[in-house]
């Protein structure tokens, strides 16, 4: 089993400096932009490995609580057999 991606919840505010420092930081493991739309930012390796930053929405507002955030982070692992999730499930 693998991590198949990770998303982070950030501020709008955050936004234009968080997905410059992330841009450069992973550029050089070879991240590129997948995807780039609305609130959403997608970063993809050549190995397939997922990054993203998300921001806005009804519940992650500007003004909203630090624990909001901290609750919208988001892992997804990769299987290659059903009986995997299955069995953690």
């Amino acid at each position: 089993m693998s991590v198949s991606h990770i998303a982070l919840p950030i501020r709008p505010s955050q936004y234009p400096a968080i997905y410059a420092f992330y841009l450069a930081t992973l550029s050089p493991l070879g991240y590129k932009v997948y995807l780039k739309i609305n609130r959403f930012l997608g970063l993809h390796s050549s190995n397939g490995l997922g990054f993203w930053l998300h921001y806005g929405g009804e519940d992650l507002q500007e003004d909203a609580d630090e624990k909001d955030y901290a609750f919208k982070t988001h892992v997804a692992f990769a299987v290659t057999n059903a009986l995997y999730i299955d069995t953690w499930f």
